[in-house]
């Protein structure tokens, strides 16, 4: 005889947790009225901007569009189409609460800052949800231990070759010549470019301008009298992401995973 048990699906083992865009939980939030503005159309749970028009809103297509999210299209009871919601038609959007969202990057830990990351889905451009962390600035300390005695001593740092002399002085102890090859480097235009040097005694620290722009500081080449030790790089590693201002992902999950999102806005 089959049992009662499994003659039903039973809500809480069965049904899915959410949809993409449902609301997270019965707390209060901020949803506004707005309206799709072009024929893309907005589907549910997709961070929104405000178009051209007042009250409008679309889908980010680029990250210069992403920086601007103002919500989330929230998901509400209609006969389903494609896109979800067409143009002009009106669409709940939050700006304060929690609401389901679909991860584009596995997340590892709850309560992580959120951004958007860019995928493709059906040949469009659209963003979703990671887990957002800063950009960091490629760095390495470099220091002198051997003063340098000789006019034709060269260092090479961050690519650029300078020569005793010629580019700096060698001081009377490695503090003051760490000192003048910081200097002299910063005169140079094709490492201002990229690095800015500083020296506090016999240590020279270099360090991207931009974070993120992959130029990690390679060791030092040094030839004549000098010698200079190279320190552990910090790796310059770009941003995961476009930060997405007040939400926080308050799960964890893997890439396609729906999750809650917190935002406020």
């Amino acid at each position: 005889m089959t049992a009662l048990k499994d003659m039903f699906n039973w809500y809480s083992q069965d049904m899915d947790k959410a949809l993409e865009g449902m609301l997270a939980n019965a707390s209060s939030g901020v949803i506004d009225s707005m309206s799709a503005f072009d024929t893309a159309g907005v589907e549910p749970g997709h961070p929104v901007i405000q178009s051209s028009t007042e009250g409008m809103v679309k889908m980010p297509t680029t990250d210069v569009e992403a920086a601007k999210v103002i919500g989330v299209a929230v998901h509400q009871h209609k006969e389903p189409s494609v896109p979800f919601y067409a143009k002009n038609d009106t669409i709940p959007v939050m700006s304060f609460g929690d609401i389901y969202v679909q991860l584009g990057d596995a997340v590892a830990s709850p309560r992580s800052k959120a951004g958007l990351v860019a995928v493709t889905e059906n040949g469009a451009t659209v963003y979703r949800f990671n887990a957002y962390t800063d950009a960091i600035a490629g760095s390495r300390a470099f220091t002198v231990t051997t003063n340098g005695a000789a006019s034709t001593d060269t260092v090479t740092i961050g690519g650029v070759t300078l020569t005793a002399g010629t580019d700096y002085t060698v001081g009377a102890n490695v503090s003051a010549t760490a000192t003048a090859i910081a200097a002299a480097l910063n005169k140079k235009s094709n490492f201002s470019a990229i690095y800015s040097a500083s020296a506090s005694g016999a240590v020279i620290t270099v360090t991207e301008e931009d974070a993120g722009g992959s130029n990690t500081p390679a060791a030092a080449t040094y030839t004549g009298t000098i010698v200079l030790s190279s320190g552990t790089a910090v790796t310059s590693t770009a941003a995961s992401g476009i930060p997405v201002a007040n939400a926080t992902i308050l799960d964890t999950g893997d890439e396609g995973d729906l999750v809650r999102l917190r935002i406020r806005k």
